[in-house]
């Protein structure tokens, strides 16, 4: 009944190997679950490392026995009742907790959970639960102290409680290099809760010698905690007390440790040169262990220092021929410099050593997909997979070799299999962000580039493409910090070219030359290759020798030229070609969008414009630039930022350009590389001019309605059959196909509800709207083009309850008073009518003249409405067509001056 870890050590100290003690949990499981019965199991562990590695091999083990597996976190006294929090969960035969953080429960003396636990413990038994307790060592003692009752309930203890091995940590060093997204990839709140648990654990060790090698474990700990959530200057000191410690205890092993976690926070902040010099002395201290070879191998890899690389990586074997870690990151290397035969022969080498590792046959397949052996590589992902499923990046490799050979359901599968397994991953977050931005979704994909960083603050790239999406917006402020932040934390040289290069464009469009060039000869000197990176440094000086604001003007004739040219320099750069979903798409690589033909006629269009002044010079040396990149297919797509210049100078010669940019940035709407496959985002908030803007143009479905003698006068009934606009017709393709990937994406079912409402197409419109009000039935904006839907199929009285279920939501929202307004009035019921309008009267002053004139025109003020009307028709905001159907201007429509405004 009161037994302690001590006990715990007696019972378990024959049970040796790692493997076995992981195969006596899921026995234990598997028999539970074979006949029916509970099992509360206790896993005692000390390192974060075997705890991590036990845990993911033990949830492997139990998918393949189709076993759900649900990680409850105890964060607070909130969730600490833990019978409580499980009875809210259904199909319990199918799933198995893993529990862990019972000292996070609060209470007096951090005790409450343990004693709901033995309050609660008959749930367990009644409900056949089946729970894996992950606990520390003083977490395990104070359960038997605690919860007496609850620890008598146990059927297993298994102790976890040695020191992690250097493979284990070189392994899950490797598989986060491998994969591109930093060290870790948990969340904030994940982190802060164990940073919290090691906190008071330190504060609980007593003062002595008898406790300083637990004192030295958890400050290492909680440096490397501290480094994966950003802290770096804490991490540091941490580490750096830990590695006194170990070198007071003569710890040579921990202290080689020590040393290797210091240079993962030198690497960090910057400071290549220390994180070396670390790995070095890790490397004297522990002569017999590849580890140290191994990220030493890695970060020179990374730091584009290759041949270093190699001849760590070497060394590596050279200690542990058999080591397959060494082999599969010497792999690496080779495909990084394109040496395929080379990586094919090392992932080889790699498999032989470690036949059940998925990693070697992952970079087997990024290797035969870069040559073209497109169905070797599909074998070699799929082994990958057959081994561990639960690895997201294979998955994601087999979505796009499927949808480039247009086997569309296996790329669905494998798309939505990738985010099935890991519905937090960072990478696939990331790329749904590239998605979007490529579709001029420019809010979705800030959305997604945000969920990316929270779920891995260490990746460096959503932090660069959330500022490229700013800057697309022209919220160069915005973006500058997030460039800088990205700088710090992409891995390559060439990456972080690539970062400052942006910024450089970011500085140069608020006018801050000074920090452009900065910013652009830092890109040179990172990546002295890149011909784009240089011609941005030249462009930038010639403007200040040359540049003449008199004949801006006259540089370009025709803004439809640069239209053309920007809509190129935007669908190019949003294949990264630095981005681990893309990076073996030789396609993409190459010639970006792989419109490589309309490429190569934007070009040509482009190269034959009339730019006689200093501009024109530069923009006649851009597109020498592009011209070289488009039409060398081995030459490298980073070229398309130079049409990014190239558009930018065109916009900058016109006097049109911000109507220029902000039609592109509201209308264009292109065909994405990859459909979206992605889960459902929180709802991205309409802003209200972004609402105004939006409504106005697609309410021709009501206004293109005239009465119809022998039927109530103030009720509108469509004459025609509405005329089917085919204009849309791809970007509702598109839609159609995110809709499919994507079913519970409400804001995709709206915008392809209003590609079809704005097509004439009403039925399709209505279904495409209930299911986005069925996914998100409190966003108003949904149910106000609902309405005109209803209303363009003459379902008056479904239209109003739509409208009224608008303002129900947003008693603010102007523009359904308005329509409610208007609807009420044809129906002759003034009272409502006017109790709508006394509504939107203080926020009408905000809206068009033309909107403002239709609300006047409702209101019975002719005078106010035709003045307005006059205002909206000379700047253009409609046409004299439109304004003759436009059923708002019922009430005034036998007046003769509308009758003159409307002719002219």
């Amino acid at each position: 009944m009161n037994n302690t870890c001590q006990d715990i050590r007696v019972a378990t100290q024959e049970v040796e190997p790692f493997e076995d003690r992981v195969d006596i949990l899921f026995r234990e499981l598997e028999l539970a679950i074979k006949w029916q019965r509970p099992s509360i199991l206790l896993a005692v562990y000390s390192s974060e490392y075997v705890h991590a590695d036990a845990k993911t091999t033990l949830k492997n083990r139990l998918i393949d026995l189709a076993q759900n597996v649900h990680h409850f976190q105890v964060s607070n006294e909130e969730n600490s009742d833990i019978p409580v929090c499980l009875s809210e969960f259904t199909d319990l035969d199918k799933t198995v907790f893993f529990i862990e953080g019972l000292r996070l429960g609060g209470g007096k003396d951090g005790t409450r959970a343990y004693r709901a636990l033995s309050i609660g413990r008959e749930y367990f038994i009644d409900k056949r639960i089946r729970a894996v307790f992950w606990l520390t060592e003083n977490e395990a003692n104070d359960l038997a102290h605690y919860a007496p009752d609850f620890w008598a309930y146990r059927h297993r203890v298994v102790e976890f409680v040695e020191s992690p091995t250097p493979e284990q940590i070189s392994l899950r060093a490797l598989e986060a290099t491998w994969q591109g997204i930093g060290e870790y990839a948990e969340s904030l709140d994940d982190i802060d809760a164990k940073i919290a648990l090691r906190d008071a654990l330190l504060n609980d060790l007593p003062e002595g010698d008898e406790a300083i090698a637990i004192r030295g474990n958890l400050l290492f700990s909680l440096g490397v905690l501290h480094w994966r959530r950003g802290d770096y200057d804490k991490a540091f000191q941490f580490l750096q007390t830990a590695l006194e410690i170990a070198a007071f205890t003569q710890d040579t092993w921990f202290e080689a440790v020590s040393f290797n976690a210091i240079a993962l926070v030198s690497t960090s902040l910057g400071k290549a040169d220390e994180a070396i010099e670390s790995l070095k002395q890790a490397a004297a201290l522990a002569p017999d262990q590849a580890f140290p070879w191994n990220n030493l191998g890695n970060l020179y890899s990374r730091l584009d220092r290759d041949e270093e690389a190699i001849a760590a990586l070497e060394k590596a074997i050279e200690i542990n021929p058999l080591d397959a870690i060494s082999w599969n990151g010497l792999g690496n290397v080779y495909h990084k410099l394109g040496r395929s035969e080379d990586a094919i022969v090392t992932y080889q080498k790699a498999i032989e050593c470690s036949p059940n590792c998925a990693y070697p046959w992952i970079g087997l397949g990024e290797v035969f997909e870069s040559s073209e052996r497109i169905e070797e590589a599909i074998g070699a992902f799929r082994k990958a997979i057959e081994i561990n499923a639960r690895i997201v990046h294979p998955w994601i490799s087999l979505g796009n070799i499927f949808e480039k050979q247009k086997r569309s359901e296996e790329a669905i599968q494998a798309y939505q299999k990738a985010f099935e397994i890991d519905p937090k991953n960072a990478l696939l977050w990331n790329e749904q962000g590239n998605v979007y931005l490529n579709a001029g979704a420019y809010d979705e994909a800030i959305n997604a580039y945000n969920q990316a960083i929270e779920q891995d603050h260490g990746f460096g790239w959503p932090y660069c493409s959330l500022a490229f999406a700013y800057s697309l917006q022209g919220k160069y402020e915005e973006a500058i910090p997030l460039y800088q932040k990205s700088i710090e934390l992409l891995g390559n040289n060439k990456d972080k070219a690539v970062a400052w290069n942006r910024l450089g464009h970011a500085y140069r469009r608020l006018g801050d030359d000074g920090n452009a060039i900065a910013a652009y000869q830092r890109a040179i000197e990172l990546d002295p290759e890149e011909t784009a990176f240089k011609n941005d440094l030249d462009g930038i000086h010639h403007d200040e020798h040359h540049h003449d604001p008199g004949s801006m003007d006259e540089a370009v004739p025709e803004k439809d030229d640069a239209i053309a040219i920007d809509q190129r320099a935007v669908e190019l750069v949003m294949f990264d070609p630095h981005k681990a979903l893309i990076k073996t798409d030789p396609g993409v690589r190459r010639n970006g969008s792989g419109h490589k033909d309309e490429v190569n006629a934007a070009y040509n269009k482009a190269t034959g414009l009339d730019a006689p002044d200093g501009y024109g010079n530069e923009i006649i040396a851009y597109q020498r630039n592009v011209g070289l990149a488009l039409l060398d297919p081995q030459d490298d797509s980073d070229r398309a930022f130079a049409w990014i210049d190239l558009g930018e100078l065109h916009y900058d010669t016109s006097h049109l350009s911000e109507t220029m940019v902000a039609n592109e940035v509201e209308t264009r709407v292109e065909e994405p590389r990859k459909a979206e496959v992605f889960p459902a985002q929180a709802p991205v908030g309409d802003a209200p001019q972004a609402v105004r803007q939006d409504v106005r143009p697609v309410e021709e479905v009501i206004h293109t309605e005239t009465a119809v003698p022998g039927q109530n006068p103030g009720v509108p009934v469509q004459t025609e059959a509405p005329v089917v606009n085919h204009d849309n017709d791809e970007a509702i393709a598109t839609y159609q196909r995110v809709t499919e990937l994507n079913p519970k994406s409400a804001r995709a079912w709206h915008t392809l509800g209003n590609l079809f409402r704005t097509s004439g197409r009403y039925g399709e419109a209505l279904a495409a709207f209930d299911q986005a009000v069925a996914l998100d039935p409190n966003r108003e904006v949904f149910h106000y083009h609902l309405g005109l839907v209803y209303a363009a199929l003459k379902r008056y009285d479904e239209a109003i309850r739509a409208f009224q279920k608008v303002v129900e939501l947003n008693p603010d929202y102007n523009l359904a008073h308005c329509t409610l307004a208007g609807y009420y009035r044809r129906l002759g019921q003034e009272n409502e009518a006017q109790k709508h309008i006394t509504i939107a009267l203080p926020t009408m002053k905000d809206e068009t003249e033309y909107n403002r004139a239709c609300f006047e025109a409702i209101c019975g003020n002719n005078d106010q409405a035709l003045a307005l009307l006059n205002e909206a028709l000379e700047k253009k905001q409609t046409t004299p067509d439109w304004v003759r159907r436009d059923p708002d201007f019922e009430f005034i429509r036998d007046d003769p001056r509308f009758q003159a405004l409307v002719s002219a």
